[in-house]
């Protein structure tokens, strides 16, 4: 090699014009790479927002069905899959999001156990049929992933479990059971039973004098169960306190107690009565 031809190899070492084309050509590779991944990372963000979402509406409205009487898990199902219906635009093809399956349990912890009876049927749980989301990222994908059958989509599905715990609130102390329990013949609706009363306590033996005991006074939600509370709470016209399906009774001598709090709530509401009437 001569001396001239070391000259031009080295100019053509030393020459840098075309470098700023082939970085921009990089740097837009990764750019629109970056873009299409945020991109596909976004909608599978919101699919799987609407879905949960869907999900647990679904769950929800259901459970509010699994009241222990004949039919509850049917209207659960139905209400389940029927009470809401939720459209989406990020998946391909059918974009209804749809309940694929519904279970019922009586107990979720420490393990769950199936119910398979209207009456011990607590908790529901729906699962929503997958949508699959084509990603603008997936040709990239596949060019270099090992498996390319499924880098142009991806599927999620969605699973919610929702159980019910009843309430009562602006609720006086006081427990009774259902009349028509013992006398399913009983129509407590019915004009004949109108002003019918129930003796909340009574003496253990016929003729003796009352005595303490547990009459279905119930202990205040914040476990307060003297006499005095339970005459305060008896006496309300619109009590505060909130009451669950789980209730402690307050047990005791509390004749006068009660009859001076209950006394005091008719006085009120029949006072009331009066004002507005005038």
């Amino acid at each position: 090699m001569t001396r001239h031809d070391y000259r031009c190899f080295g100019a053509m070492l030393k020459n840098q014009r075309g470098s700023i084309g082939v970085f921009g050509a990089l740097f837009l590779t990764v750019s629109i790479s970056a873009g299409a991944l945020a991109v596909d990372i976004g909608r599978l963000g919101v699919l799987r927002s609407e879905l949960q979402n869907r999900a647990d509406a679904a769950a929800m409205a259901g459970a509010t069905q699994l009241d222990g009487r004949a039919g509850a898990r049917a209207r659960a199902l139905a209400v389940a899959g029927q009470a809401t219906t939720e459209f989406s635009n990020v998946p391909a093809g059918d974009a209804e999001l749809t309940v694929s399956g519904v279970r019922y349990f009586s107990a979720l912890e420490p393990d769950l156990v199936l119910a398979d009876t209207d009456a011990g049927a607590a908790f529901l749980e729906v699962s929503l049929a997958p949508k699959s989301v084509e990603m603008v990222f997936g040709p990239i994908l596949a060019a270099f992933g090992p498996d390319s059958s499924t880098a142009g989509a991806q599927s999620m599905g969605a699973v919610a479990t929702a159980g019910i715990d009843p309430f009562i609130c602006h609720a006086p102390p006081l427990m009774m059971c259902d009349l028509m329990e013992f006398d399913p013949a009983q129509d407590l609706t019915a004009p004949s039973a109108a002003g019918r009363q129930v003796q909340l306590k009574q003496s253990q033996n016929s003729g003796s004098p009352l005595a303490p005991g547990n009459f279905g006074l119930l202990s205040l939600p914040d476990g307060s169960a003297g006499a005095a509370d339970i005459e305060r709470a008896l006496a309300a016209v619109e009590p505060e306190d909130c009451y669950t399906l789980d209730v402690t009774t307050a047990t005791g001598s509390k004749t006068q107690k009660v009859r001076n709090g209950i006394n005091a709530c008719l006085t009120s509401a029949l006072m009331g009565q009066a004002s507005r009437i005038a």
